[in-house]
Order: structure tokens, then sequence, then C-alpha cells
């Protein structure tokens, strides 16, 4: 019983962690938007499904290991549930994207179009992933529904790839 609590604990606690990356996201956002009016894409709704959908597998399998009595596996279960339900909020949260006319928000930062150096798609990468260039150096890495944005904005093509 012991051994569950531990897993419990753990499970909780990782979910207090990303509770408070949340709020401290949303934070952040707002005090970068003060003054201005962005748009936000929502780019979340697939994986926060696949994550959603994969929280019955450890939610099932810590029933299952109450019923055979295993402890063990039900502590690795129970821990296991609470990260995947910490993961679903990460993810309705973290794939938002806060734009305007002139900037957006990346990395909680402010990144103004102007300085905007190139966009280069990371070869091999299934998640569709691109790096941003900047003119003071900065790399920054964007899923595809951003940069979508971002290269309406700008007016920019997308190194390696024909477009």
């Amino acid at each position: 019983m012991l051994l569950i609590l531990f897993g419990g604990v753990v499970g909780i606690a990782y979910l207090g962690y990303r509770i408070h990356l949340n709020i401290k996201r949303k934070r952040t956002v707002e005090e970068l938007s003060s003054g201005r009016h962005f748009e936000c894409l929502d780019y979340s709704l697939i994986p926060s499904l696949i994550i959603g959908v994969s929280v019955i597998m450890p939610l099932g399998f810590f029933i299952y290991s109450l019923i055979t009595k295993n402890e063990n596996l039900a502590a690795f279960m129970l821990a296991f549930t609470f990260m995947f339900i910490a993961e679903f909020l990460n993810t309705r949260s973290a794939l938002k994207f806060y734009y305007d006319n002139n900037c957006c928000i990346v990395d909680d930062k402010i990144l103004q179009y102007k300085s905007i150096k190139a966009i280069v798609k990371q070869m091999g990468n299934p998640m569709g992933r691109h790096l941003i260039a900047t003119y003071n150096g900065d790399r920054l890495a964007l899923f595809r529904a951003p940069i979508r944005i971002i290269l309406e904005k700008t007016k920019l093509k997308v190194l390696g790839t024909k477009n």
C-alpha cells in the first residue's frame, strides 16, 4: 500500500508541476500581450486527443493491478496515469500560438516578423518542426501550423523545400 501511495504522490507532484507551468505560461502571455490584441491559433486538438485516449491505458492497468493485488504495477500505473493527465493539460496550453500583424509570441518572448532571417525545415522530422533563425542569432523551433501564419505575414520561403 505504501508503494501505491508513493506512486500517487509522484504522479500528483508531476501534475502540480505541469499546472504550475501552465499558469506561468498564461501569465507570460497576458504580460506580453498587454496593450495589444493577439489572435490565438490553437493547434492542440489532435495531440490532445491522442494523449487523452492514452490516459485510458495506464488507468486500465492500474485498475487491473488493484484487482490482481500487484502493488508494484499499481504504483507505476497510478504515477503514469497522473503523468498522462498532466501532459494532456500541458498540450492544451503549450500548443497555442499568439500573433498579430507585426509580431508573435514564441518561447515566452515577442518575435518581430522583421527580425526573422530565415525559416528552415528540419529534415527527417516527422513532427513537421521548422527552425526560425533571427538576425540576432536566435534559433527557435515551431510546428507547421504557426509557421504557415509566419510565412503569410513575412512573405518568406521555407529553405530546404520546393515551395
